[in-house]
This record gives structure tokens, sequence and C-alpha cells, in this order.
């Protein structure tokens, strides 16, 4: 793998790591509690900054590889697809 590459994928996913250490007390309220709105609104783009990253994470190996990323109009349910 090209180093190049490797490091932007540790980067992605120390993104993720900190991004959910940083929301941990959000996430263990909700396990105890229905969230009110704010409390959804915030896990929601906790939920779409977590998928952002984990998809940003597979164009890279998938690039790295010369895969052809998907380019349809359900693309993001293509590229999960690929990579599961």
């Amino acid at each position: 793998m090209d180093e190049n590459v490797k490091i932007k994928i540790e980067h992605e996913v120390s993104r993720i790591e900190r991004l959910l250490e940083d929301v941990k007390p959000l996430l263990d309220l909700c396990k105890i509690k229905d969230p009110d709105i704010i409390e959804m609104t915030a896990a929601a783009q906790v939920l779409h900054s977590f998928y952002n990253g984990v998809e940003s994470v597979i164009v890279l190996f998938f690039k790295c590889f010369d895969e052809k990323l998907p380019n349809d109009f359900k693309w993001h349910k293509t590229l999960f697809e690929m990579a599961f």
C-alpha cells in the first residue's frame, strides 16, 4: 500500500476514534434515557460523521488498488456492497 494512502487512512481512522471519544457522554446518555430533540439531532450528526469517515476509508482503500468506484445514483449503497 502506498505510504501516502496509508497515512490518509490512519488519519481518517484517528478522526473516527476521536469523534467516538468526544461523543461518549452523549452516547452514554442515550443508553439510559430517550434522547430529547437536541440530543437526537446531535446523535444524528455523530452518525453522519461516523458514516462519512468509514466511507472515506473505503474510498481511499479502493483508490489505492485502482478499483472502479461506483458512479450511479445509489453510489453510497453500492460502495458499501462492494466493500462488504
